[in-house]
């Protein structure tokens, strides 16, 4: 368990720097660390508690039956983390438009 700086245990994974931010860290099933730096503590338990359950639930490098359009409201979904609003309506319509061109064969 971790510990902020007054010495009360915050959870697993998480610890409060020096200059008063929490960080989260934890291994995924691949041996990579990952890591999430915040000013509040509520933040970062959200963020480990997700990553967590992402890692133990998702099966995306090997996704033999994963269908289409899975896989695009997968991408879309980060994509409307990076991108402007605009930019995702585009995709999302050209898509539109390119599966009722293949359904209709």
């Amino acid at each position: 368990m971790g510990k902020d700086l007054k010495g009360k245990e915050i959870g697993d994974g998480i610890y409060q720097q020096p200059n008063g931010t929490y960080c989260a860290r934890f291994v995924d099933k691949f041996s990579r660390r990952k890591s999430k730096r915040s000013k509040k503590l509520q933040e970062v338990r959200q963020w480990i508690a997700d990553a967590t359950y992402i890692d133990e639930h998702s099966d995306l490098d090997q996704a033999t039956d994963m269908i289409v359009d899975a896989w695009f409201d997968y991408w879309i979904s980060i994509k409307k983390q990076t991108v402007r609003p605009n930019t995702v309506r585009n995709y999302s319509e050209r898509y539109e438009d390119l599966t009722e061109d293949f359904r209709s064969f």
